[in-house]
């Protein structure tokens, strides 16, 4: 079920799939929505670079704007075993008994009892962060949600480096771009409900030799399958007896075997922007503003353009009646020999098309409106009529409810993190001190997976001014 060839063909229907979505399929209208995003506005329209290409990029300030807003609430991340909770009441205690783990005077039952369910919960907690600042996850959350804003989904892939920890192995983390990620069932919304994840990459020749034979797979026959010289590798997940197994392969030929990653969670998080009913592939909003983006820009360009050519018109000169070198330049004295007539008709200047007031107010609403829509625009709000009460409801809450959704949505990717860390930690580090940095300064709590692999943890982001619940 496995073979390079059964997994080639799962790629190409998805694939297929992916080339369906929309007008263009998912590749190319991404490609052009990170045009649009980046500035790239007027490729592909075959116009002279004499002309002026105005780009007054709103598709850009929209994005910054709601990426912005959306980061700016600063969520903490509180993990917790399931059933047993701790509470600011609790957390005086929970701290003395962090002191005393820092110093080795802990002391463990055979098995976990509450408090130390409790104290786990806390230190995982603060081990979160220091994994979150090692990893450097600030940074690759943001990229993950500018490529959701510009594609419609961001992911992050964490998984195993056996070369971090001088060789015991640690996380890593990296932004993965959703042309890359094909999930089997494009109509199941849940990462964790899906049947298979394939990630397909581009590597040299070489890398996939080496990667072969890393894992024990020697004199492999493996032809590029682009002219670069790069051949197509794609790793597949999928879950056997509630573990995540994987295997690599390239078309023909496998790279890396079956193998149980021991992991009960697919270590794709993925954030998606606007979702859509029955499919796991969101839109971007960038697909929707182009068409006002090129209407903006057109407008614009045409309106530089005839003021450019109002204090510097084109010059057409009869070549009968002056022949000698003609510039463009102020005060010029041009001799002509001829009747009163020839002189008439021996220059002229083209009148550019002239653009009324109204023009210029037409284009600045239709960027505000743009705006607007969009909810990219707070100060909307302040520009209805003041009576008109019901207008002012409705924007409000069209923005509110909009906000409302990513800031959930967010809130889900951070947890979703959380729990797939949680998830390497119970089934991949063994027996190892973990670096703790909380109210007691930087110490090292003895964690010994082996204790806690049969406990469920749930994870929940919460913004840093609020209280800890007594309860959830």
């Amino acid at each position: 079920m496995n073979t390079p060839t059964e997994i080639f063909k799962e790629y190409e229907r998805l694939r297929n799939f992916k080339l369906s979505l929309g007008e263009k399929g998912i590749y190319e209208q991404n490609i052009i929505n990170r045009r649009f995003f980046y500035g790239d506005q007027w490729y592909g329209a075959g116009l002279s670079s004499e002309r002026p290409l105005v780009r007054h990029n709103v598709i850009k300030r929209v994005g910054e704007y709601k990426i912005g807003r959306l980061l700016k609430d600063d969520y903490r991340i509180k993990l917790c075993v399931k059933g047993i909770n701790y509470t600011n009441k609790q957390l005086s205690d929970l701290n003395l008994a962090c002191k005393n783990a820092s110093n080795g005077e802990i002391e463990f039952l055979k098995t976990a009892d509450e408090n130390e369910k409790r104290l786990l919960s806390k230190v995982l907690t603060d081990y979160f962060y220091v994994t979150f600042d090692r990893l450097k996850l600030s940074e690759k959350i943001t990229s993950a949600i500018k490529n959701s804003f510009i594609t419609g989904s961001g992911i992050i892939y964490t998984y195993w480096d056996p070369f971090l920890e001088d060789g015991s192995g640690d996380i890593a983390c990296e932004v993965l771009p959703i042309e890359n990620v094909y999930f089997g069932d494009e109509k199941e919304e849940t990462v964790e409900k899906q049947p298979f994840i394939i990630v397909a990459s581009r590597i040299t020749l070489q890398e996939a030799k080496e990667t072969a034979a890393k894992y024990g797979l020697k004199d492999i026959r493996i032809a590029p399958d682009y002219n670069d010289g790069k051949v197509l590798l794609l790793t597949k997940l999928y879950k056997q007896n509630g573990k995540v197994m994987a295997v690599s392969v390239t078309e023909k030929a496998v790279i890396r075997k079956e193998y149980c990653t021991n992991l009960n969670r697919y270590p794709i998080s993925l954030f998606s922007w606007d979702k859509k009913e029955d499919c796991i592939y969101s839109d971007s909003e960038i697909t929707y503003l182009i068409p006002n983006q090129i209407a903006i820009n057109r407008l614009l360009s045409a309106n530089v353009w005839s003021t450019m050519y109002m204090g510097m018109p084109i010059m057409t000169v009869n070549g009968d009646t002056v022949t000698e070198d003609i510039t463009n330049d102020p005060g010029q004295i041009i001799r002509v020999y001829g009747t009163n007539e020839d002189v008439a008709g021996a220059v002229h200047y083209v009148s550019p098309p002239d653009f009324s007031n109204g023009f210029n107010i037409s284009v600045a609403n239709l960027i505000d409106s743009t705006l607007e829509s969009s909810g990219a625009n707070m100060t909307a709000i302040d520009k209805i009529s003041a009576g008109n009460t019901t207008a002012v409801e409705a924007l409000n809450d069209s923005q509110k409810i909009s906000a409302l959704s990513l800031s959930l949505s967010y809130k889900g990717f951070l947890e979703d993190i959380a729990l797939v860390f949680v998830d390497f930690w119970l089934n991949k580090y063994g027996k190892r001190d973990i670096l703790v940095n909380d109210d007691n300064g930087c110490w090292h709590f003895p964690f010994d997976a082996s204790r806690y692999t049969n406990l469920s943890f749930y994870a929940k982001a919460i913004l840093k001014e609020e209280k800890l619940s007594e309860s959830h």
